[in-house]
């Protein structure tokens, strides 16, 4: 008994060293570890010694999908793609890469790939109504989320994708982009309002403006800055004639 108990540790023993010298093995456990950079060093290594493994393929994209690189995390699912005897995991992260990246209708597609090859994916529904979403596609939306409620009733997120279809439900809804683009109308709109108002106060500015220019140089036409002299003149004029219309009314008196 002793023996075939020293013989077991052995043969784990073994085995943990094999594993243990397979990159492959260790760029997996980094990644389930959460060591997302040391994995990728082990797992290019890996792919190098085992050209032909589709788990290497698989593991790459997903780090460079978590790294926010999404084309190569794609071109990486590609390959792994053309080698993998199941290649439904492989079109479902295509999906879900080609989304993050914001090609949604290529999402759909590889989406749609992915049920195809393994019904049994039905987070598929899920991520295909988020690309409906975006796409401001209401009908799909719905549709695909209900789909997902239906295959997989007791989801954690059961209750907030009810919450989510029943708003998209109200007629009165408006999804993010058409949401942005009356927020721009409106915008447009106020500066257009502010724009005429300052062009009609401008106008109004420079029509006075030139009102007051016009009044000016009439009055400077009929009545020029005096000097002293023209003062003086202009005072005796007014005595003179002041004095004739005087001397012609006392002359009328003279003569009565």
């Amino acid at each position: 008994m002793r023996k075939t108990l020293i013989l077991m540790l052995l043969i784990f023993a073994m085995l943990g060293a094999a594993g243990g010298n397979d990159p492959f093995v260790k760029g997996r456990e980094h990644y389930l570890a959460g060591r997302y950079e040391i994995a990728l060093v082990t797992l290019l290594a890996a792919v190098r010694e085992q050209p032909e493994n589709p788990d290497c393929y698989l593991y790459i994209g997903n780090i460079y999908t978590h790294k926010r690189e999404f084309d190569k995390a794609v071109a990486y699912y590609r390959i792994g793609l053309d080698l993998a005897g199941r290649p439904g995991i492989f079109h479902f992260n295509i999906g879900q890469a080609l989304y993050h990246g914001g090609k949604y209708r290529e999402s759909l597609e590889s989406l749609r790939r992915s049920l195809d090859s393994d019904s049994r994916l039905v987070e598929a529904w899920l991520e295909m109504g988020r690309a409906w979403y975006q796409l401001s596609d209401k009908t799909n939306t719905i549709a695909s989320w209900q789909r997902y409620l239906a295959e997989a009733p007791a989801n954690p997120q059961a209750d907030t994708i009810r919450k989510a279809i029943a708003l998209l439900s109200q007629t009165n809804f408006l999804f993010p982009a058409q949401q942005k683009a009356l927020a721009d109308k409106r915008q447009a709109e106020e500066d257009a309002r502010k724009q005429a108002l300052r062009d009609r106060l401008a106008a109004m500015l420079a029509g006075s403006s030139a009102t007051n220019a016009k009044t000016a140089a009439s009055t400077n036409r009929q009545s020029p800055v005096l000097t002293a002299g023209d003062v003086t003149t202009k005072v005796n004029d007014v005595t003179t004639k002041s004095k004739d219309k005087a001397d012609y009314n006392k002359g009328e008196d003279i003569e009565n």
